[in-house]
């Protein structure tokens, strides 16, 4: 089951969409694959079981008591009676021609008369089939009339034959004007029989007295109306009378539908289904609106105003259409295997027996349906005479609609590639030239602007960065979000700048203020040694961090001693020179260096804090490597510009100054 359409805010849902269980199972059997998982197998809706024919299905009716569904079809000619109580089959019957029409003559299935196509009226009762008799004529409609037991055969003669039933015989025909009958209907309120010529007339017979009662002259009346018929001769193909004893409907072999008062020749409303072809059935439904069928479409207008209500337009041509009374659910015989069902709400609830279908299309409401032409391209007159396929108007590879057709999309995409051989060319010169504009617009970056307080933060609310968990449930335009009078004070008043490096930012945002803090120690890192850099190259005595001498300036007073006389004692301390070793180095407590103990212990809660801590105390011992190495270099570098100046400093210098170096970092 799926939502077939939506037209005018009427929803219109196909029942017998999705593969029949046969279709499962012979799947099943070529792809190996089990169909347990298979949502769309274990989803699937199958109203009435086996509700098919195998070739084509012609009439589908319903008993008085509303408890049987009967369904005509082929190859070969059968009818199928379902129970609408078991939801399927209860039997099936084969027969030796197909049944043009049939009528249920009892409240149940237990007795039916059909009309078949050699000329032969077959009678069935509950075990089968009972009698059957010939009549002259090929016969194409019935009536029955339970008041006399009459059974009416409107043929391609003008007369109407009559048989009753209680007697057993044929009784004198009714005579009409028709050259030939199409449609017989029989009135229950008033017992008028109406029939349906193919000169354009309506003829009402009085069964009582077995007179005309009188007649209308259809095509006149459109004639009178404006409507254009052509130069063919226009018949009557449809009627129906109204439960209200005074409105009847008539249907043409021109597509128009017309609602008559017995009491007048003018009509109340006409409806064209634009197609120009014939109307094959016509139904008044609950909420006085009127249901017509051509072999197309399906079109649901009201009896009052003419306005169109919905269209439905089935996979296959319609033989016959048949109306739940009171109801939204109808069946179409169609030319396919399947009988098609569809539910319309708007025309009224589900019948008792499938009451779970009000609550199916509750439930499909809340799920989202792609539509039914996705596969189809919509061109009008003028675009397919500019393709070169006008001459498909008319059929089956067009589909009618509104002012235009639907085609199929890979038909359209070959018409085109033949009408315009070079429409590709066109089209990625097209996109060429779009690229380049784009990228001639990226050269110059827009400039944003950008509040003085919370850059930052309002650079990434424009950018689309979600901030909070409630953002992300909140989907609000980002300009609004910053041209809000409630947020004005959080760009304008300094009171209100976030602190990324706090610990109630880090706790929120940890990702954000980890990575916030390394760009921060990058930036810190990198200022220190150009400033190391610069007081170096302008010999200045700038701060140090390890002390090789007792001199401020840096010199080494030992540097004629000679390095064999220096002693050491067991903490590997020089006791030469004064005998001081190394100074350690001094570290920061707080976010940017090691953290304390106290607060290492809090911070330990949040395992995304703790991993933050570890790599900055891993980050602070190779920077103090680096240093000791750029110390180490700097020593020889220094070694050598005096050696090259002889200036007078000796081997053992310079060797007790890589020692005392390599005790530094040995005890580090």
């Amino acid at each position: 089951m799926k939502r077939h359409a939506t037209f005018n805010d009427v929803k219109v849902y196909n029942v017998s969409a999705g593969k029949s269980l046969p279709e499962w199972t012979e799947e099943k059997k070529k792809n190996n694959t089990s169909l347990r998982y298979n949502d769309e197998y274990r989803r699937r809706i199958e109203l009435i079981t086996d509700f098919d024919m195998p070739t084509s299905s012609s009439q589908v009716k319903i008993s008085p008591n509303g408890q049987f569904i009967f369904a005509t079809g082929t190859y070969p000619p059968r009818i199928k009676i379902f129970e609408t109580a078991e939801v399927g089959m209860k039997c099936e019957r084969y027969m030796d021609a197909e049944a043009v029409t049939f009528e249920v003559l009892s409240d149940d299935y237990q007795k039916l008369v059909l009309l078949r196509s050699d000329r032969q009226i077959e009678f069935h009762v509950k075990y089968g089939k009972y009698f059957s008799t010939r009549i002259p004529k090929f016969g194409r409609d019935l009536a029955y009339s339970p008041m006399s037991c009459d059974l009416y055969c409107a043929c391609s003669g003008s007369d109407v034959y009559r048989l009753h039933l209680e007697q057993g015989r044929f009784l004198r025909p009714f005579e009409t004007q028709c050259p030939a009958v199409n449609k017989c209907e029989l009135s229950l309120q008033h017992q008028l029989l109406g029939c349906a010529g193919t000169d354009g007339r309506v003829e009402c017979w009085d069964q009582r007295q077995r007179t005309l009662a009188g007649d209308l002259d259809v095509a006149a009346v459109l004639r009178d109306a404006g409507e254009n018929l052509g130069s063919d001769s226009l018949e009557c193909t449809a009627l129906q009378f109204a439960d209200d004893g005074l409105s009847f409907g008539v249907g043409t072999s021109s597509g128009h539908c017309l609602l008559f008062d017995l009491r007048s020749n003018k009509p109340l409303q006409v409806m064209d289904h634009k197609y120009g072809l014939p109307i094959i059935s016509l139904n008044f439904a609950a909420e006085r609106n009127i249901v017509s069928a051509d072999p197309k479409l399906v079109k649901a207008w009201g009896r009052d105003t003419g306005k169109v209500l919905t269209n439905i337009e089935p996979p296959a041509d319609i033989n016959n259409l048949c109306l739940w009374p009171g109801t939204g659910l109808m069946f179409m015989a169609a030319e396919t295997h399947k009988i098609q069902t569809f539910y319309v709400p708007a025309l009224g609830l589900a019948p008792k027996w499938c009451r779970f279908l009000d609550n199916l299309t509750e439930e499909l409401e809340e799920e989202e349906v792609t539509a039914v032409y996705d596969d189809y391209k919509f061109v009008t007159k003028d675009e397919l005479r500019g393709l070169g396929l006008g001459h498909l108007i008319g059929t089956s590879v067009l589909r009618a609609y509104m002012h235009g057709y639907f085609m199929d999309m890979r038909l359209y995409k070959k018409a085109q590639a033949v009408a315009q051989p070079f429409a590709y060319e066109t089209y990625r010169q097209e996109q060429i030239d779009r690229k380049i504009g784009a990228q001639r617009e990226n050269r110059i970056a827009p400039v944003k602007k950008l509040p003085k307080v919370n850059r930052k933060l309002a650079e990434r609310i424009l950018n689309g960065t979600k901030q909070t968990k409630a953002s992300k449930q909140e989907k609000a335009d980002p300009k609004e979000l910053m041209e809000d009078d409630r947020f004005s004070s959080l760009w304008s008043d300094p009171k209100f700048v976030v602190d990324e490096r706090s610990d109630e930012f880090a706790r929120v945002n940890p990702s954000t203020a980890a990575m916030a803090n390394a760009k921060a120690q990058r930036e810190d890192d990198d200022s220190e040694e150009e400033t190391a850099a610069e007081e170096q190259q302008a010999g200045g005595s700038g701060k140090e961090t390890i002390s090789y001498s007792d001199g401020e300036d840096g010199s080494d007073d030992s540097s004629d001693d000679d390095p064999s006389e220096e002693e050491e004692d067991e903490d590997g301390r020089s006791k030469a020179g004064g005998g001081r070793g190394p100074r350690l180095l001094e570290v920061k407590e707080g976010v940017d260096g090691i953290l304390s103990a106290g607060k290492r212990k809090k911070i330990k809660v949040n395992a995304p804090l703790g991993n933050r801590v570890e790599s900055l105390e891993r980050r602070e011992a190779k920077r103090a490597v680096r240093k000791t190495e750029k110390a180490r270099a700097e020593k020889r570098q220094r070694w050598e510009q005096q050696k090259e100046g002889g200036e007078g400093s000796t081997r053992r210098s310079f060797d007790s100054e890589m020692r005392a170096v390599k005790k530094r970092s040995a005890f580090k």
